[in-house]
């Protein structure tokens, strides 16, 4: 049954007893207790008094006010050793207790990882650190504080998280203001998200992330947090990768390609050269001009449709993204704010099940337009030769050139592999 709190001060009895008036029992005593029809000891019994109004006492101060030892429990006020400065108390790692009640319940790991009292605001294992956010804490951090609703602060030194759902995490010196909400920064020295929601930053130096629904990292040896330190970005709003640096491919992976439809239904086999006929592709014949070569090691590939059907956003007149701005839905302690997403096309539909044309190789092939490429050669191609639309080799210059032959002409197959130059 829930309890309240009294109203009539501490049980206080025998506070200023001394001398023959009060007495400990001796270990025997304590522990076998009173005997039957015994008559207690006043001494004894003052003392058992006393030691019981002190412990309600102590345990009272530090549920209720700043704690200064090193019990585990206790609020504090806004800057304090590692406490919180709410209504938490700890026990440890897998207990909560809720002050609130004068019969605490305590969630133990036998729990099945269910807290049966919740708790507002926490401080673990940490030095100088502030929670004042409502359901926020910090751990394992220094100098840090978590002020925004639901925000967090871990392994971290001189971190504020003050935005809603907010978290610094393995970072220092690093900050998420009031203006950014559901925001992350992981592995970061001197960075800031200052007015991005939905933003991340990861693995960066001096980096300040530039919008909403972005990732980034970054890093710069001076000055202030900037978006000019980025050295890549994910925008998942648009789809776009941005990076300063190179994009390796492994070595298997030789060529550029994208994908067109296929002028007739059917799989065009790996290895063959193709031409353009309108906006599809065949399999090309002698005198064809080349558009490039089926195949299966392109390190790019553009025109595939992993995520959604090709038509679900509008475009302008030169293929560009439509956008809209709208009302973003808040929920709790968020600000009102606008947000620009691509434009619906009111034709889609979410319940129709859509296949990428990579899963859909008797409608769709990927064409290599660049770099190196298998190839169905005949016979008589050797290194150095220029191969025509057939396969062939011919005296001039055309868009494959035959680097080395890796399969040997095989009469029952009717061609060998070549490994060209698509240029």
């Amino acid at each position: 049954m829930p309890f309240t709190r009294p109203t009539g001060g501490y049980p206080e009895f025998a506070s200023t007893a001394t001398g023959t008036d009060i007495a400990e029992p001796d270990a025997a005593k304590k522990q076998a207790g009173w005997a039957y029809q015994e008559k207690p000891n006043r001494q004894w019994l003052n003392w058992l008094h006393k030691l019981i109004w002190q412990w309600i006492g102590w345990i009272d101060e530090e549920l209720m006010s700043p704690g200064t030892g090193d019990s585990g429990l206790g609020t504090a006020a806004a800057k304090d050793t590692g406490t919180a400065s709410g209504d938490v108390p700890l026990f440890g790692a897998d207990k909560a207790l809720d002050v609130n009640s004068i019969n605490p319940t305590i969630s133990h790991a036998s729990d099945t990882g269910v807290v049966t009292t919740g708790t507002r605001r926490a401080v673990s294992v940490s030095d100088s650190c502030q929670d004042s956010g409502d359901r926020a804490q910090v751990n394992a951090s220094t100098s840090s504080e978590a002020t925004g609703t639901r925000s967090q602060v871990n392994a971290s030194y001189d971190g504020d998280a003050a935005g809603v759902d907010s978290v610094i995490s393995a970072s220092s010196s690093s900050d998420i203001s009031s203006n950014a909400n559901d925001a992350l920064i992981a592995g970061g020295d001197q960075c800031k998200i200052d007015d991005s929601s939905y933003a991340v930053v990861l693995a960066a130096k001096k980096t300040l992330a530039s919008g909403d629904y972005k990732v980034c990292g970054g890093t710069a040896a001076s000055g202030d947090p900037a978006t000019a330190n980025r050295t890549w970005e994910l925008d998942s709003a648009a789809g776009n990768i941005y990076g300063t640096g190179t994009v390796a491919g492994g070595h298997t992976f030789t060529d550029f390609a994208e994908y067109f439809e296929n002028l007739e239904a059917g799989i065009i086999p790996l290895g063959t050269v193709v031409t353009l006929e309108g906006r599809g592709i065949r399999p090309a014949q002698a005198g064809d001009w080349i558009l490039g070569v089926i195949s299966a090691t392109a390190a790019f590939v553009c025109g595939d449709t992993p995520f959604t059907w090709a038509q679900r956003w509008l475009k302008g007149e030169f293929g560009e993204a439509v956008y809209e701005e709208i009302e973003e839905p808040r929920t709790e302690n968020r600000k009102p704010k606008k947000i620009k997403v691509r434009k619906e096309n009111p034709e889609y539909d979410p319940s129709k099940e859509q296949k990428p044309r990579s899963e859909r190789a008797e409608e769709w092939s990927c064409v290599a337009l660049i770099g190196q490429v298998h190839v169905r050669v005949g016979a008589e191609v050797k290194p150095g030769d220029f191969v025509n639309a057939a396969g062939g080799a011919v005296k001039r210059e055309t868009r494959l050139l035959c680097m080395e032959i890796k399969q040997e002409f095989d009469a029952a197959k009717g061609y060998a592999v070549g490994l060209c130059l698509l240029r």
